[in-house]
């Protein structure tokens, strides 16, 4: 009797999706498992989609579960009826900014136009506990856009933002096409942020990219 599963992953230009694809297969060709991948809006999604029964298992960011066990964060109650099979591979908040822009640190943010991810998504309240981080208010202190990592890149490349956050495993398939047009840089998040992001949310820790 053959088994088939569906999984939840992310949108097609982040690192969910393509990742997700090889583990189906890879479940397939050692467990006997058809597992059909689904492109999804990420995190968020997957947890409430398995949550529905409409998901068998899904790709979710380790932040983006503790709001979900909690019931906080665009989670309007507790989701607890789900488990964790593994940790798959460190997924980092890049902040990536044009080199014309002249941002080098989280402060030179301020005033700036800035792409923080869809709505309710993990990577926007990425963007909003690392700018507080910073002393700086997403809403207040910077020209917010909400934008997916494909359009993030786009929008970076014909200038029309001066930076965008991305939260994805490294290399981000969006990011690295991004490079290879436009001058892009990688911005540090800095040591005192990195320490008060690590000191007020127990999820965070330190990365350094290559």
């Amino acid at each position: 009797k053959s088994v088939s599963m569906t999984m939840g992953t992310g949108g097609p230009t982040g690192t969910y999706y393509g990742f997700g694809g090889v583990l189906g297969q890879y479940m397939k060709n050692h467990a006997g498992v058809d597992v059909n991948v689904v492109s999804t809006d990420g995190s968020k999604a997957n947890i409430e989609g398995i949550d529905a029964g409409d998901y068998h298992m899904g790709i979710v960011q380790n932040d983006v579960m503790n709001y979900a066990y909690k019931g906080t964060n665009g989670f309007e109650a507790p989701i607890t009826d789900f488990s964790v099979i593994g940790c798959v591979y460190s997924e980092v908040c890049q902040l990536v900014a044009t080199k014309a822009s002249g941002i080098k640190t989280i402060a030179d943010l301020k005033g700036k136009s800035v792409a923080v991810g869809d709505v309710g998504s993990g990577v926007y309240y990425n963007a909003e506990q690392i700018l507080a981080a910073a002393g700086l208010d997403i809403d207040a202190d910077i020209k917010k856009t909400a934008a997916s990592f494909g359009d993030s890149a786009t929008a970076l490349k014909d200038g029309s933002i001066d930076a965008a956050f991305i939260t994805a495993g490294t290399p981000t398939t969006a990011i690295t096409e991004l490079a290879t047009a436009t001058n892009v840089v990688a911005v540090d998040l800095g040591e005192d942020v990195i320490a008060k992001l690590m000191n007020d949310f127990p999820f965070y820790t330190k990365y350094e990219m290559t």
